[in-house]
């Protein structure tokens, strides 16, 4: 079975991308396993790359390297991505380089009508850097706007469009694994 890191950048356990993760997590669960670490429990990264011995951080770039696939959820916070999101993606960028080739989806939801343009496209500067180079699922792109307008009151998606577009993309994702 193929495996799934996601990186959530949903602080709150009631986030909108936590519940589009949700969704991906149990849709897909006989066909990929899913992992969703705490990216709060990363240390800052110094500048060095040097991990020096923090065991959630080694936990943490060990799933990513031996990861099939990433799905990067990010809100959108003042028109970019969150800090727990560029943290964990600037630990990738030391070696042995994780992300290099490997194939990742980005999707975020938030209330405000782009959904997350911007966020994902800060993700998307940061991932071009030739330390990181995934191998991006351009399409289609998941940005949901008025995310608060999408999901029932239990966190279900109700907007069958939504629904339409995790599973395309999400289609995609596996077909690049």
């Amino acid at each position: 079975m193929k495996s799934i890191v996601c990186l959530n950048g949903g602080t709150s356990l009631t986030s909108y991308n936590r519940l589009l993760t949700k969704y991906l997590a149990g849709n897909y669960q006989a066909v990929v396993t899913w992992e969703e670490p705490d990216l709060l429990e990363l240390p800052f990264i110094d500048g060095t790359g040097v991990n020096d011995g923090n065991e959630q951080l080694r936990t943490f770039l060990k799933q990513v390297t031996e990861a099939d696939g990433i799905v990067i959820a990010t809100p959108e916070y003042n028109n970019g991505t969150t800090a727990s999101i560029k943290n964990a993606l600037d630990w990738c960028s030391y070696q042995p380089y994780p992300l290099k080739n490997k194939p990742t989806m980005i999707i975020g939801a938030s209330v405000g009508q782009l959904g997350t343009v911007r966020a994902q496209e800060n993700v998307r500067a940061v991932l071009r850097s030739r330390s990181l180079a995934p191998q991006l699922v351009d399409t289609p792109e998941v940005l949901i706007g008025n995310a608060d307008c999408k999901f029932d009151e239990d966190g279900n998606i109700m907007d069958q469009r939504t629904k339409k577009l995790l599973t395309l993309s999400m289609n995609a994702l596996l077909n690049l694994m």
